[in-house]
């Protein structure tokens, strides 16, 4: 059996009142139907639109994030969750947030967590990522660590797991959420189908509520929270050709 992470997305075909996806890997090749159609894409988001008719202009970008482990030097240590915003100058550079030891899991024990809210790798298209985390911003993250939390804490001299992962960044920098047009800016949408573009840094915090909202969308056509989703409309201009 091949994991959905081995299998890449080759077609997407779209029938009258049906969808059909077909996958492969190396190894295997699957091929799933349905009636409805929910697209989380992320960083690969025009591949997987481009056969609805729908291409991410060239605004669009990928950010790729940077982030880190300390271990902490006592199983008493009381850390929250953080979030900080513009302690380096009036721009992005400066959001940090972190996350306190997480016992759930046996690797994340004993350790804080730590990212920037910005980077210096920003690439056009996913074929450029490099997954090499930056050095500079680790830098940058030791530095903030040390000012921001008492030395006696956390091991600052023993940075862990340093990594990355990919935000999609629309041209305004909003979330895309919605149902799925039949092509840019139109009123005209896919039947039994909706999509969530950009969700990379808050699906956390809210997939429940963007699963529930995309299910309501792909099966009722509308959703009890559409006031509040018109800001986020896949409709709005500059997103795609």
């Amino acid at each position: 059996m091949v994991s959905a992470k081995e299998l890449a997305i080759n077609e997407l075909f779209v029938f009258t009142l049906s969808y059909a996806i077909y996958a492969q890997s190396e190894l295997d090749a699957l091929c799933i139907r349905g009636r409805h159609l929910i697209l989380s894409p992320g960083v690969w988001a025009d591949s997987v639109l481009n056969p609805l008719g729908l291409h991410q202009t060239r605004d669009w970008k990928i950010w790729q994030m940077n982030y880190a482990y300390w271990p902490v030097k006592s199983h008493d240590v009381k850390i929250p969750i953080w979030f900080e915003f513009g302690n380096l100058d009036a721009n992005d550079h400066g959001t940090f947030y972190g996350f306190p030891p997480l016992n759930f899991d046996p690797s994340m024990a004993n350790r804080v967590k730590m990212s920037a809210d910005y980077t210096y790798d920003v690439f056009d298209h996913p074929a450029q990522i490099h997954h090499k985390v930056s050095q500079r911003l680790m830098k940058e993250l030791s530095g903030h660590l040390s000012s921001l939390l008492n030395p006696q804490a956390i091991h600052l001299e023993q940075m862990e797991d340093a990594g990355t992962c990919l935000y999609s960044m629309s041209p305004d920098g909003k979330l895309v959420i919605g149902r799925i047009p039949t092509q840019p800016c139109s009123e005209t949408f896919y039947h039994g189908a909706s999509m969530c573009i950009m969700e990379s840094g808050r699906a956390f915090k809210y997939a429940p509520l963007f699963g529930r909202v995309l299910v309501e969308l792909a099966i009722d056509g509308k959703s009890p929270y559409q006031s509040d989703l018109d800001i986020f409309s896949p409709l709005r201009e500059g997103l795609f050709n």
